[in-house]
Formats: structure tokens, C-alpha cells, sequence
């Protein structure tokens, strides 16, 4: 071969290489926009990501936390019905033991006995009277009847 051909074998494979390298050049700064754009994207979406994650989990605290308050809330209230009914009970038992030492009395006993048996001590005369309301032993008529 001549020298021209030499020189035009010599000088296309450089231009060829340096195309290819100029197109490796350039893919390769592609990729690394490409990856520098994915890197950002994927940070991005990360932030998204916790940020929802956060998000949720204040949202459920929250929730849990006004639950809990509300439950409080429904404790108290009975614990305060609760208490209202125990003084009651406590006044109720209070007045049972009054009346219970008031049971054991002979005046008590002596009342009861004339009242509701009709029993009377030697030596008294009972009297009875038709039509009164307050003793059991006399019967009311019922409504539209005429008492006897």
C-alpha cells in the first residue's frame, strides 16, 4: 500500500474511535443525568414516603389518645354514679340500723302488737272503729260499693 492510503486507514479509525468515544462520552453522561434524576426521584419519594408514614402515625396517636381521654372521661362519670349510689346505700343501711334498734325496743314490740295483731294487755278493752283508713285489719270497700 502507499503512503495516502496509510494516512486515510490511519486517520478514519481515529475518527471512527473518537466518535464512538464521543458517543460513550455522551451515554455516559445520559446515565449520569439519568441516575442524578433517579437519585433525586428516589429521594423525593423517600420523603413522601416517611412523610405519609409520619403523617399516619400522629393521625393514630391522636386517636388513641382522644379514645383513652374519652374512656377516662365515661370512668369518672361512673365512678361518680357509683359513689352517689354508695352514699345512698350508706344512708339507706343507716336508717335500717335505726330502725332495727327501734325494732328491738319493748315500745316498739308493744306498738306493733296492738296496732297490727290487735293485742291488748289484761285488763283493757278494745275498741274498734269501722272506716279507718290507717288500720289494716278493716277492710275498705271497693269503688261504687257501700260499706256495711
Amino acid at each position: 500500500m502507499s503512503r495516502v492510503d496509510e494516512k486515510a486507514l490511519d486517520t478514519k479509525p481515529s475518527e471512527k474511535q473518537s466518535q464512538r468515544r464521543e458517543r460513550r462520552r455522551r451515554l455516559l453522561e445520559q446515565k449520569e443525568k439519568n441516575t442524578a434524576a433517579n437519585r433525586e426521584y428516589r429521594r423525593r419519594r423517600n420523603r413522601r414516603i416517611l412523610l405519609a408514614i409520619f403523617a399516619v402515625l400522629v393521625v393514630a396517636a391522636l386517636f388513641i389518645v382522644a379514645m383513652t381521654a374519652m374512656r377516662i372521661y365515661e370512668l369518672r362519670d361512673s365512678k361518680l354514679e357509683a359513689e352517689q349510689e354508695l352514699q345512698s346505700l350508706q344512708n339507706k343501711e343507716d336508717a335500717l340500723r335505726e330502725e332495727l334498734k327501734q325494732v328491738e325496743s319493748d315500745e316498739y314490740i308493744i306498738e306493733q302488737a296492738r296496732s297490727v295483731l290487735r293485742m291488748i294487755f289484761s285488763g283493757e278493752i278494745l275498741y274498734v272503729f269501722r272506716g279507718e283508713k290507717d288500720d289494716p285489719m278493716v277492710q275498705q270497700a271497693p269503688d261504687g260499693a257501700k260499706p256495711q
